[in-house]
């Protein structure tokens, strides 16, 4: 894979941030930016709406022994335009949605398509049952998940065209758990997170191949640079169990390492801006039968401490 550049210069743009961070400040449990997790709420905040835009460009692959190929004459961009929308009712559970619109070109074996339309929408609840204290001594705190995924979007045996570039979900309803272990400080913060999807039967083909569990695991920290700016730097992989035809495997599973950079922003009180940056890792022997891709995303966010019509 020839693409190596941006994770050193990811890396680079981290450590410069990181070494810039102030010798001494406190931060505060309610600031908006210790919730550097797209979508997700801090602990004094109610509810959010936001809009958010992500590249995601293919750069090669992985072979089913762990080699890594470069992308030769194919090439896939997708452009994503997302809509969201989280609550937080109370202070052990929130709860949020997010609907994308695809726009994707592709071109294999020397035939270029352009299709969209609109994604899998994806719903989400997650229970606090304990509240982060925050400081060196306080333990990790586990938050519980539960993820549910709606096939909204053109499954590829509908797509129109032969290269898939009007696809743009898979056809199954898919539900599935999530963990997640948070440990704050007064800095800056670690989280640990994993999440399994499971797809379900379709009712208008009930005998098709099933997909295979998606799950994905990834270990994040955060920096707090002041009140208004968070800086993070995460990792993990992410992958795809094999399918299931007649109640067996068939296939092959696969699996992508990544590496990512973030900054959250809030210029001022209720609005927030996150930009990311995720690489897929060209280290060989890591991925398997699977692309390796470069996603650039930025999301803006309007996010209120109180609930519409509640006092």
């Amino acid at each position: 894979m020839t693409a190596r550049r941006p994770i050193w210069l990811a890396l680079g743009a981290a450590l410069l941030v990181l070494g810039s961070v102030p010798s001494a400040w406190a931060g505060a449990c309610c600031v908006g930016t210790t919730s550097s997790q797209l979508g997700r709420l801090g602990p004094c905040e109610k509810v959010a709406a936001g809009l958010g835009y992500s590249l995601e460009a293919l750069l090669g692959s992985w072979s089913d022994r762990g080699e890594l190929h470069g992308p030769g004459d194919d090439r896939r961009l997708t452009h994503s335009f997302i809509g969201l929308i989280a609550l937080r009712p109370d202070r052990r559970f929130q709860f949020g949605v997010s609907m994308p619109i695809l726009l994707q070109g592709k071109q294999v074996a020397g035939q270029a398509e352009v299709g969209g339309g609109p994604g899998d929408m994806n719903l989400w609840l997650s229970v606090e049952p304990f509240e982060d204290l925050g400081g060196r001594r306080a333990p990790p705190v586990p938050m519980f998940g539960l993820g549910l995924r709606l096939p909204t979007g053109i499954p590829l045996d509908r797509a129109p065209g032969s290269t898939g570039a009007g696809a743009t979900g898979t056809g199954h309803l898919a539900v599935g758990p999530g963990l997640r272990v948070e440990k704050t400080f007064t800095r800056g913060a670690l989280y640990l997170s994993g999440e399994a999807l499971f797809s379900l039967p379709r009712p208008d083909a009930p005998a098709a191949p099933l997909p295979g569990v998606a799950w994905s695991a990834s270990l994040s920290g955060a920096v707090f640079l002041g009140p208004r700016r968070t800086v993070s730097l995460s990792g993990g992989m992410r992958g795809v169990g094999p399918a299931w035809s007649h109640g067996q495997p068939t296939g092959r599973p696969s699996h992508e390492p990544w590496m990512g950079l973030g900054l959250t922003l809030t210029p001022r009180a209720g609005h927030r801006w996150s930009i990311g940056l995720r690489h897929g890792l060209p280290v060989p022997a890591l991925g398997r039968n699977q692309e390796g891709t470069l996603m650039v995303s930025v999301t803006g966010t309007l996010v209120g401490r109180t609930l519409p019509g509640v006092p």
